[in-house]
């Protein structure tokens, strides 16, 4: 037997002895993991269960307190709010223009007019009963911001579709820093009509 054969039996044997604990080491390791792993699985899905326990514990509480206190229940949701009043387009076009008119007046604007809109290209009555308005008004910057927030956070659910906004004769104004504004805007809404 000559050194170079010695030596590549030896690196043979030596490669099929760490291959051999590689596998043993595998086969120990390996089951035991999965074995953490399960009982892991276990812990986290126990841990789970006691919290919805908890929170159907707080959420039944939580009921019992709103009917002690005598408070609407979670079954009596009434969303009509949402919607502009009206069982006709054209009744909820008044109701829009009464509540456009009511909140250009109560933010200090001074009305020009109010003009029904017609959706692009369709009549307004057969596109997506949506209520559309334009209103036109003379206002000043603080209120014409009141008057954007109430339209956007108040009921029904309202939304600025077009707004358009000049300074009207500068001379005339008292105030350069606050001018006074001609305001154009098209307001639309939702509306729920009864099918006629």
């Amino acid at each position: 037997m000559s050194v170079g054969s010695l030596g590549r039996a030896s690196a043979s044997a030596s490669s099929r002895g760490v291959a051999f604990w590689a596998l043993v080491t595998a086969a120990v390791l390996l089951p035991l993991a999965a074995i953490v792993l399960s009982v892991l699985n276990v812990l986290q899905a126990t841990e789970v269960d006691r919290l919805a326990a908890g929170q159907e514990a707080i959420v039944a509480q939580l009921e019992r307190r709103v009917a002690a206190a005598g408070g609407p229940t979670s079954t009596a949701i009434d969303a009509s709010a949402i919607y502009v009043p009206g069982a006709t387009p054209a009744l909820a076009k008044a109701a829009l223009q009464r509540l456009l008119t009511d909140a250009v007046e109560a933010t200090g604007g001074r009305l020009i007019e109010a003009q029904d809109v017609e959706a692009p290209g369709q009549a307004q009555d057969l596109v997506d009963d949506r209520v559309r308005l334009r209103v036109t008004f003379d206002t000043r910057n603080g209120p014409l911001l009141e008057l954007l927030r109430r339209i956007e956070t108040g009921l029904p659910l309202l939304t600025v579709e077009r707004l358009e906004i000049r300074r009207l004769d500068a001379a005339a104004d008292a105030d350069p820093d606050d001018p006074t504004l001609r305001v154009g805007v098209v307001i639309n809404g939702p509306g729920r009509f009864v099918a006629g």
